[in-house]
């Protein structure tokens, strides 16, 4: 039997209410099973030559992804990206949309 193919990146169905922020994907974020959140400021739109190598898996950012690089518009509560490297904690830098953080000497 074929995988079902998902109509969307992100499916929660948590009956609690989330807080879905700033997230980077290619397809869009919805409900499922009574599932209930707060979807803001996301990219449902991304496309891979934002990142490194999508097609290996690689979604770390490439230095020219200008259009989620300090794009968050507001802080969020996470002070680091996926692999560690510390986000802008000084209030005066934006954050970037997604998992990754470019880092100011990688641009």
């Amino acid at each position: 039997m074929a995988p079902t193919r998902m109509p969307s990146n992100i499916a929660f169905r948590e009956p609690a209410k989330l807080k879905l922020l700033l997230n980077l994907t290619a397809a869009r974020i919805s409900s499922r099973d009574g599932g209930s959140g707060l979807v803001l400021k996301d990219m449902t739109n991304a496309f891979s030559s934002l990142f490194v190598d999508a097609a290996q898996s690689d979604l770390r950012l490439q230095p020219t992804a200008r259009p989620v690089i300090d794009q968050a518009p507001f802080p969020i509560a996470m002070n680091d990206d996926f692999d560690g490297e510390l986000r802008p904690t000084d209030g005066h830098n934006s954050r970037d949309l997604g998992a990754d953080e470019i880092l100011q000497k990688n641009r």
